[in-house]
């Protein structure tokens, strides 16, 4: 009886001493901008925001962009859910922008807009 009382104290001891240890912060992302290749081999320079939790990714002057399927960076917008998803139009750096492209643009979420954190970053 006594062994199983020991056993039982060592478990419980185990147990709270674990549940004390602190737990690991999160890591914030790089304050740099990181330069990426598009599957064409055009380049962008996008900036990276949040933790390994939560984050989401803009161009340099603050379009929200998510991947693809085939692996572009796109603009995002929010699906009916309140989650990004990628446009159909492949982002670019500001200076290889078409009109078209700017035009577009015009009516897309920049980070300044966002007010609140959708669902799923």
């Amino acid at each position: 009886m006594r062994k199983f009382f020991v056993i039982g104290l060592l478990s419980m001891v185990f147990a709270l001493t674990s549940a004390a240890q602190p737990r690991p912060s999160r890591v914030p992302a790089t304050p740099n901008p990181i330069e990426v290749v598009q599957p064409n081999g055009s380049k962008l320079t996008i900036r990276l925001f949040g933790d390994e939790r939560r984050h989401y990714n803009t161009t340099i002057d603050g379009f929200v962009i998510v991947q693809n399927e085939k692996g572009y960076y796109c603009y995002a917008k929010l699906d009916k859910n309140g989650n990004y998803a990628p446009t159909k139009t492949v982002a670019n750096n500001e200076e290889n922008r078409k009109n078209c492209e700017k035009n577009f643009l015009k009516k897309q979420i920049k980070k300044e807009k966002l007010y609140f954190a959708p669902k799923e970053l």
